[in-house]
């Protein structure tokens, strides 16, 4: 398959790049403003960040193109896991240092 064969199939389902571009750079110079943007771990931002370009082509693609909807559930996941991964690891450490202050437990 050649790329001007590729470029065209996508260009159905995810339209056309430029515009792509534009509505993905305008929907994430919105996330910038957020008070608690600059905390997030890059995988959050990263994963927002996907989304939107997933959204911008939703918009100006294919609305019907399943794989914009899987990837954007996708994306959420990650982070969805990330954070799980996380407070499981909290709650384990909580657990763990309890377990040491408590001469009972020994």
């Amino acid at each position: 398959m050649t790329i001007e064969k590729v470029l065209g199939e996508r260009k159905n389902t995810h339209g056309n790049f430029i515009d792509t571009c534009v509505v993905t750079q305008a929907l994430v110079q919105q996330l910038y403003v957020g008070s608690n943007y600059s905390t997030m771990h890059p995988a959050q931002a990263e994963s927002l960040h996907m989304i939107c370009h997933k959204m911008a082509r939703i918009v100006c693609g294919d609305p019907n193109f399943a794989d914009h909807w899987v990837d954007i559930e996708g994306y959420a996941n990650l982070v969805i896991n990330k954070l799980l991964a996380t407070s499981n690891m909290r709650a384990l450490q909580e657990v763990a240092t309890q377990a040491k202050l408590d001469p009972k437990k020994k």
